[in-house]
């Protein structure tokens, strides 16, 4: 299949280039999905963050045009006890573990040696090639 830019579904405000969402709707989506998973309410994740209700609402609402500055994504994933990134992922995964192993990898990659860095990037690289067989 040749690669092709998928055009812009703006009923859906997918991404013309990648098919998936927005930033922001993609951590709106993702913060509703994790406090469902916790059984949390937005007042209980604003009382965790130390932030009024309102304010994660004012983002949190549908249709809002508003986008959280990074301090407050940062506070909202403290909250939620998950790295930030996992906020702006395009499908989160439901194995937390998975998560914590992610985000450990990111925060030790960079403090590898070249060799380290490497021979991690070219296990991936025969692990991606095993699996797409």
């Amino acid at each position: 299949m040749p690669n092709t830019v998928r055009r812009q579904d703006t009923a859906r405000g997918e991404s013309p280039v990648t098919g998936s969402l927005p930033i922001r709707d993609r951590m709106v989506r993702n913060i509703r999905t994790l406090l469902l998973a916790r059984g949390w309410s937005e007042n209980y994740l604003a009382k965790r963050c130390n932030m009024q209700q309102r304010s994660l609402n004012h983002f949190m609402q549908p249709g809002s045009t508003v986008s959280p500055k990074i301090n407050t994504a940062e506070r909202v994933a403290r909250g939620l006890e998950v790295p930030v990134w996992i906020l702006f992922l395009d499908d989160i995964a439901d194995d937390i573990r998975m998560w914590r192993q992610m985000d450990r990898f990111a925060q030790t990659f960079p403090k590898l040696s070249r060799e380290g860095r490497d021979m991690v990037m070219r296990s991936l690289d025969l692990e991606s090639r095993h699996t797409r067989s």
